[in-house]
């Protein structure tokens, strides 16, 4: 046993590797993690933040199929693509029936860009106040110009909406996915090195016994 320990304390190398594969892999994780919330929400530079429905929109949410209000102008150029179009909402959830969401995004002559519809939250809201952030969608403006958009909360929900806000981001990133694998994938071999590393820390006898054996 003393030879164990003796052979354990004379290899510094071995006895710092669990620890720096440990680092490693919670390091490569924090980067690839990171990096892909960074391009999904935090890419870009903030165009237009318009509020769609609470007491500053001018206009209650359109319900039932009635006529969806339009906002702007929004000045959009190619200069700024991509773009990205972000909802946030709170509202607060009765039931089990979800508001529902329309919005579109319009030319000055009429026509429309894109049209995405959903459903704000899930069946399982159960908080007093839902605050909640949806990416709508990234896209591309062909030509420079004021630009309206359509806002609607249709359906029979109870749910209380008390504050909408459509955000327009431009020059946004894509997330590379080169990055995001070669990190995942640096992270998953250091977690396997922090394994094996840490499973022979564990037995410095053994290992000891084995190096006598081949030396005999």
């Amino acid at each position: 046993m003393r030879e164990a320990r003796e052979a354990t304390s004379d290899d510094p190398e071995r006895s710092m590797l669990p620890t720096a594969t440990a680092w490693c892999t919670v390091l490569c994780a924090a980067v690839a993690i990171g990096y892909s919330l960074w391009a999904a929400h935090g890419s870009g530079h903030l165009v237009a933040s318009i509020q769609v429905a609470g007491q500053g929109a001018g206009v209650p949410p359109s319900t039932n199929g009635a006529a969806c209000p339009s906002f702007g102008p929004v000045p959009l150029s190619p200069a700024m693509n991509p773009l990205r179009a972000v909802l946030h909402t709170e509202y607060a959830p009765f039931g089990a029936t979800r508001l529902r969401y329309e919005i579109a995004l319009s030319g000055s002559d009429g026509p429309t860009l894109w049209d995405e519809r959903g459903v704000l939250g899930s069946e399982s809201d159960d908080a007093p106040t839902v605050i909640a952030t949806h990416r709508l969608l990234d896209f591309e403006i062909p030509e420079q110009g004021e630009y309206s958009l359509q806002a609607s909360f249709p359906g029979t929900s109870l749910d209380d909406l008390r504050e909408a806000s459509l955000e327009i981001r431009g020059n946004v990133a894509h997330a590379d996915p080169r990055i995001t694998w070669g990190f995942g994938l640096a992270s998953a071999a250091s977690l396997i090195a922090y394994l094996l590393s840490s499973r022979r820390e564990s037995h410095p006898a053994t290992e000891a016994l084995d190096e006598r054996r081949d030396a005999a």
